[in-house]
């Protein structure tokens, strides 16, 4: 059974939101919460970790109770057997929307975000009187994480076809834009957008602070223009390269000089995966431990990559006749690889392409080494 967080009230006299109250903070320290079971890692290795609500609620009531600011849920979407292995890896996947309305009522203080696949079947209204109720539910307390899609299959489950990926956002920007009018208008409102179609939509009651709070998720340069003009929190991960804390500090004062253009300002925010012990010396060996472990599998994926080169292609060039090559290149023809030229490029396979080779360091790519 869950339990209701001791944590007292915060002062509410300041007149602030609970973002704004959070943002006053140099730092916000926030939670996963592992709504999949496995949570972040695909391991069998004996852990306490769970996917149920009642796991979840805990978390959530013990991180409001140690002075957290936020807890954040992820959404996805997997077939039988989810992500595969023995453990069926995130099969069991909790939908956050459900779980942070049950939370709600678990909690004072803490913000509780909750990612939304918006291009996943919701309309604009819908999506804003869904988080209307639940902003209310939480005295103003629940974000969205607005995110507009993972991979093809996601799509297909819903029966609609893929979004190409940077209109993917265009249709979000103008989702969140009707959103916003619906959260404000006293008014019925209509809309006849590029996208989007609605006549005499309406929402009541409004949001507690005028609208919920506001998360993305993006690296691509078509998310993060958007993200930084409307978002209250963005999440950002470092470019690549081996000067982890200048790129990723270069990266973040760039964003935040994108919202500062705009008019806006937006906080941002990291995933660190934290190595718990009793002690730092106890913690600091955790973290040796698996770099050994990591160091020890890159060298042995890299020996058998070599197999390839050392012992594989040698033997058949020794062992093949000219009919066997023939026949080999002619399978390989039909291979479906974007590179060969035999079949329509793919623009996302394209842009994929691309991002790669700018952000791999040198040799591998073009990025700093």
């Amino acid at each position: 059974m869950a339990r209701l967080s001791t944590a007292q009230p915060h002062d509410t006299s300041d007149g602030l939101t609970p973002f704004e109250r959070a943002a006053q903070n140099k730092m916000l320290l926030g939670l996963f919460i592992p709504l999949q079971n496995g949570a972040w890692t695909p391991s069998l290795y004996p852990r306490s970790t769970d996917w149920t609500f009642e796991y979840n609620a805990e978390c959530t009531v013990r991180a409001e109770e140690m002075g957290f600011d936020l807890v954040f849920g992820l959404a996805q979407w997997h077939g039988a057997g989810g992500l595969g292995g023995e453990m069926r890896f995130r099969e069991n996947t909790q939908d956050p929307l459900l779980v942070t309305a049950g939370l709600a009522a678990l909690t004072r203080n803490i913000m509780l975000i909750s990612t939304v696949h918006v291009l996943y079947g919701w309309t604009p209204l819908l999506l804003a009187k869904y988080a209307a109720t639940l902003d209310h539910m939480s005295n103003g307390r629940w974000g969205i994480n607005m995110v507009t899609g993972i991979k093809q299959e996601d799509f297909e489950m819903f029966g609609l076809d893929p979004v190409e990926h940077d209109l993917r956002y265009e249709m979000a920007d103008e989702l969140l834009e009707v959103m916003k009018e619906l959260w404000s208008s006293t008014e019925n409102v209509d809309h006849e957008g590029r996208f989007y179609r609605m006549k005499k939509g309406f929402v009541s009651p409004k949001p507690v602070n005028g609208r919920p709070i506001i998360v993305n998720a993006s690296s691509s340069g078509a998310g993060v223009d958007p993200a930084a003009t409307h978002s209250d929190l963005l999440f950002i991960t470092r470019p690549a390269g081996a000067d982890v804390y200048g790129l990723l500090k270069t990266h973040n004062q760039s964003i935040k000089q994108r919202a500062a253009d705009a008019g806006h300002t937006v906080r941002t925010i990291i995933n660190p995966h934290i190595i718990c012990a009793d002690t730092e010396k106890e913690a600091k060996a955790r973290k040796q431990a698996f770099i050994d472990e990591v160091t020890r599998y890159v060298e042995f994926y890299l020996d058998h990559m070599r197999l390839e080169e050392s012992v594989i292609l040698p033997e058949a060039e020794r062992c093949l006749t000219d009919e066997d090559w023939h026949a080999l290149n002619a399978a390989f023809a039909t291979n479906q690889d974007p590179l060969n030229g035999r079949i329509p490029r793919d623009p996302q396979f394209d842009r994929l392409f691309t991002r790669i080779v700018m952000r791999a360091p040198a040799p591998v790519g073009l990025g700093q080494s």
